[in-house]
């Protein structure tokens, strides 16, 4: 890793449903970007109980992704840097825990969900997570006014730092559902990576790039 840049960072939250692969995006975009290892948070620096762990790439998608959901219980944190012309840039991505439509009855995530979109509404980048496979699917629910997805597209639609991420384009029939998002909501800005198979941050990055 290379010597941290005095500079505080900038934060960009990582939001989406439980299931879309926000937490193995946030890993595989630090890794992609040239992080060896990985500092991970949990906690809130607020309220004093923000607890950093170093780890290797693969022991991070080990501890923290599973088939199994909501592997992601409270809001977490990841610091990445690179060199970008003659400048860092030096990012908190904020890996948020998964969002569902109406109260969950677990009151300790909707605590956290409660926290993650404190989150979004805090991060000058809004970077939103969706399923392209599943939206193939149901490509009906993006027109849904009361569906939690575009409620968040319509938030995002007045923000400068926000592009909606769809992911799991490496199943079948994701790009599908990447071409559905595009039609469905033309003026927000749309771009397509699959998590798993390390591809499309090219593209996010230098979004990134624009706003911090």
């Amino acid at each position: 890793m290379p010597a941290q840049p005095s500079a505080a960072p900038a934060v960009a939250a990582v939001v989406g449903r439980q299931g879309v692969g926000k937490t193995l995006f946030v890993l595989r975009f630090a890794q992609w970007c040239g992080m060896s290892r990985l500092l991970v948070s949990s906690g809130s620096r607020a309220s004093g109980d923000e607890a950093w762990v170093e780890l290797d790439p693969a022991d991070a998608v080990s501890r923290l992704v599973g088939s199994q959901g909501p592997t992601t219980r409270q809001l977490q944190h990841l610091e990445v840097q690179w060199r970008h012309a003659k400048r860092w840039v030096r990012i908190r991505l904020s890996d948020t825990v998964g969002l569902t439509d109406g109260i969950h009855p677990d009151p300790q995530l909707r605590q956290a969900m409660a926290e993650s979109l404190g989150a979004v509404l805090e991060s000058p980048v809004v970077l939103h997570v969706l399923d392209g496979a599943e939206v193939a699917r149901r490509p009906q629910r993006l027109l849904d006014e009361d569906d939690m997805d575009f409620q968040l597209a319509r938030y995002g639609e007045r923000r400068r730092g926000y592009a909606v991420i769809v992911n799991k384009l490496d199943l079948p029939g994701g790009k599908r559902g990447l071409d559905a998002v595009r039609q469905a909501w033309p003026r927000r800005i749309v771009l397509g990576t699959s998590a798993v198979e390390g591809w499309g941050f090219a593209r996010v990055r230098r979004f990134v790039e624009r706003f911090v």
